[in-house]
């Protein structure tokens, strides 16, 4: 039959007919000379597997010295062993410190309705003792202290075969001799707005949870974590200051000491300004254009440059601010950013700035009055297309052909310089008075006189931003009959064309009006 580790089979030869019968068996087909008796008592051995030598094909026969000698040989009976199921004994956790929690869970996987026994150190030490189960039971230990320390195991014994299991494998309780301390890290200390840092709260042996407390470490948690890290991400400057962490575990919670502190600092992220030098409205072909990055807020000035073309960045280092490109081309435009970077810091990227390259412009030449006597005054205008402003001018005339001077493409005329690096001219009138101190009643004739001709004059009071007194379409304006309300300070200016082009206000003249009446002699 089936038997366990541990137990005693008894087989009985027994032969029906005649008696003083010697009996004699065998172990598959191996004679056992030490055993004689009719019946015999097999104790299986305890081991792990269950095999032994004493499984196998047992028969038996006996032997007289009468007539019949022999028996016939009994049939085989196939003893067979099965291994005890193995206790297993679980500490957690293990080591602990003073005062903490510890359970000592023992379990079988085989079978139902274990009691356990758990034993420390000795054999004959049983601290202590279950009920039947059909699951794992345990053995807690509250506020573990030194004297807890040992060698515990744990083995089931049951009231049908199999009456016992094995027992578990032994385990050591380390019972440490002070509270642990957790120490905090983080992988960056000084940050920006927007950026994350990670804190690592570590803690020697496993099992804790952590808790995380900003500003002081008495306060309510700010969270509690599974795992050591806990990450802040998109960062404000309100996430800054003081940072302590501390582990617990158990029922009731077991604490650790609370970490050093450690401090966080956030600013604000330094804002790239992106400026295009020269910042004109216009930028032609073959000019030179310098895109400069300013870090605004940034503190130090140790910043490298990344610089972006619509969003794709073409130059991913660079250390000086400046990104010069001479000369400038067509396919050079486009919207062009910056951001600063230091260490493992990026500042904001700046807002684009849009760079547009044209062709250059053509001038134009114009002749005012196009006819003209012997010893009339002509203006000669160059213009440039009116959207872009600041331009200088040079003059020239043509001559015969010189092959030191700049010439036509049919060598037909050379150009001779007759003013280089003129500015863009506007004229500004000249304001007089033929009195500046009268009486009421009189009257004033201001002139106002500007180089050229065909121009409109325009009389300003008191500002000379106001709408005009009065237009003119001579140079000359009387004031009649004058009152002391028409006194005080006077400009004017000209205008021509149409659209009207306008020359620069005058200086300013004061005309003074007394109430005194002239005396009549």
């Amino acid at each position: 039959g089936l038997l366990y580790s541990g137990e005693t089979v008894s087989l009985q030869c027994v032969i029906p007919d005649y008696t003083d019968w010697t009996y004699y068996w065998s172990r598959d087909n191996q004679y056992l000379p030490s055993q004689t008796s009719k019946v015999i008592n097999i104790t299986i051995p305890i081991t792990l597997t269950g095999q032994t030598g004493q499984t196998g094909q047992y028969r038996c026969e006996g032997l007289r010295t009468d007539r019949p000698q022999r028996s016939i040989p009994s049939d085989d009976i196939t003893i067979s062993v099965t291994a005890l199921a193995k206790a297993k004994l679980t500490v957690e956790p293990n080591p602990v410190f003073p005062g903490e929690t510890v359970t000592l869970t023992c379990s079988t996987r085989s079978y139902s309705s274990w009691n356990y026994q758990w034993y420390k150190d000795r054999n004959d030490n049983v601290v202590s003792q279950s009920g039947y189960s059909n699951i794992r039971v345990s053995h807690t230990i509250s506020r573990a202290a030194e004297s807890d320390q040992g060698r515990y195991w744990c083995e089931g014994n049951r009231v049908s075969r199999p009456t016992s299991s094995l027992p578990s494998d032994p385990v050591t309780l380390t019972v440490k001799d002070y509270q642990p301390k957790t120490t905090l890290t983080s992988d960056k200390e000084n940050i920006f707005t927007g950026d994350s840092v990670t804190l690592s709260c570590t803690v020697e042996s496993p099992g804790w949870k952590f808790y995380w407390y900003r500003h002081r470490p008495d306060s309510t948690p700010v969270t509690t974590t599974s795992g050591y890290p806990y990450t802040l991400s998109w960062v404000n400057v309100s996430d800054g200051g003081q940072y302590w962490c501390r582990a617990g575990r158990g029922d009731p919670v077991y604490y650790t000491l609370y970490s050093d502190p450690v401090q966080i600092n956030i600013t604000e992220r330094p804002v790239a300004v992106l400026i295009l030098q020269p910042n004109w409205t216009q930028i032609f072909r073959g000019e030179t254009v310098t895109m400069r990055c300013d870090i605004q807020g940034g503190g130090d000035p140790d910043w490298d440059y990344r610089w972006y073309k619509n969003s794709q960045l073409f130059s991913p280092f660079n250390t000086k601010p400046e990104y010069r490109i001479s000369p400038v081309y067509r396919s050079n435009s486009d919207s062009y950013t910056c951001e600063g970077v230091k260490g493992n810091k990026f500042s904001k990227i700046s807002e684009a700035v849009k760079l547009t390259v044209s062709d250059q412009p053509q001038p134009v030449l114009s002749i005012s009055p196009q006819w003209l006597n012997p010893g009339d005054l002509v203006t000669l205008s160059c213009e440039v297309d009116k959207t872009s402003t600041g331009w200088r001018f040079s003059w020239y005339r043509t001559v015969p052909y010189r092959a030191w001077l700049p010439s036509l493409s049919d060598k037909s005329y050379s150009l001779q310089p007759i003013s280089d690096n003129v500015t863009n001219y506007q004229p500004k009138t000249t304001l007089t008075s033929d009195k500046e101190n009268i009486f009421t009643g009189d009257s004033v004739t201001l002139s106002c006189t500007v180089e050229s001709s065909g121009w409109k004059f325009y009389w300003y009071r008191h500002r000379p931003d106001s709408t005009p007194v009065t237009t003119t379409s001579g140079y000359s304006y009387t004031v009649s009959w004058v009152s002391v309300s028409d006194g005080g300070q006077y400009w004017c200016r000209a205008g021509r064309g149409d659209p009207v082009y306008y020359t620069l206000y005058s200086d300013p003249v004061q005309i003074n009006i007394t109430g005194q009446s002239k005396t009549v002699s």
